[in-house]
């Protein structure tokens, strides 16, 4: 099942520190596993991951591949829920790794395309070049 983000926050109440930002809780830590633990049995534990194009999303239950900490939250999900959350107002944006030009709000493709070496259309960018010997 897959919900917007704004739906996670408003339904699922991640837990927040003092000033209002996510508490983030790193699975290699000694103080947080306690608390990550009791967090999956009782189906609160949700996965913050990189996604594809600078995206983040949440995932309900404990993952690895491409974790970047675990977030716990007040409400539990369903028993045998799948959950993932995306962002409907995520806009990519990236530094060309050719010529260090940023860009906002770039397509999918045009993202890609620079990834895959294509100069990026800043003036004089040159794309990826090869010298030979």
């Amino acid at each position: 099942m897959e919900i917007t983000e704004a739906e996670f926050y408003e339904t699922y109440r991640p837990l927040r520190d003092e000033r209002g930002d996510l508490l983030l809780f790193n699975p290699h830590s000694e103080t947080h596993k306690p608390d990550i633990e009791r967090a999956i049995e009782e189906r609160r534990l949700w996965t913050y991951h990189h996604g594809d194009y600078n995206s983040v999303y949440f995932w309900s239950g404990p993952h690895f591949v491409n974790r970047l900490d675990y977030v716990i939250c007040e409400v539990p999900y369903a028993v045998d829920a799948d959950i993932i959350t995306h962002d409907p107002d995520h806009i990519i944006c990236e530094e060309c790794p050719w010529c260090g030009a940023y860009h906002e709000d770039i397509t999918e493709s045009a993202y890609d395309a620079m990834g895959a070496g294509s100069p990026c259309g800043a003036e004089e960018c040159p794309g990826e070049t090869f010298e030979e010997n």
